[in-house]
């Protein structure tokens, strides 16, 4: 979600939404908590992607001070949990899910697939815009 409110080049789907969450969370106004892994998930996917503006971008995001949590033992029990009963769904996108749950909050998901394997898990969200 993320990446669509920075991701530079023609806009990505749904990005107008991402965008205003984007700035909430530049405003303080939305909380946005993160497991450890997004660093890796994302400057893969900005180095992939545009590997000229891939550091200043990471580093851009880092700035934000994201809440960052590590998996801790009861964090990698919630998320296999969550992969048990959203079947299909990856440990690591699950990782994402449980943090939320764990927290009391909401993951909001670009993803469709995920969302429509994990909905029935509850704490989900598919970001607007996003086709099912």
């Amino acid at each position: 979600m993320i990446l669509k409110a920075v991701l530079p080049g023609p806009p990505e789907e749904a990005a107008e939404a991402a965008k205003t969450l984007f700035e909430q969370w530049e405003q303080d106004r939305i909380r946005v908590v993160l497991p450890a892994l997004w660093a890796y998930e994302v400057g893969n996917i900005l180095h992939r992607r545009c590997p000229e503006h891939a550091g200043p971008l990471l580093d851009a995001l880092f700035g934000l001070a994201p809440e960052v949590y590590i998996l801790t033992p009861t964090l990698v029990e919630r998320a296999l949990s969550v992969v048990g009963r959203a079947r299909g769904a990856t440990f690591y996108d699950a990782s994402y899910h449980a943090l939320a749950i764990e927290l009391g909050g909401t993951f909001v998901t670009a993803d469709a697939a995920y969302f429509r394997l994990a909905r029935r898990v509850g704490r989900v969200e598919l970001l607007p815009g996003v086709g099912t």
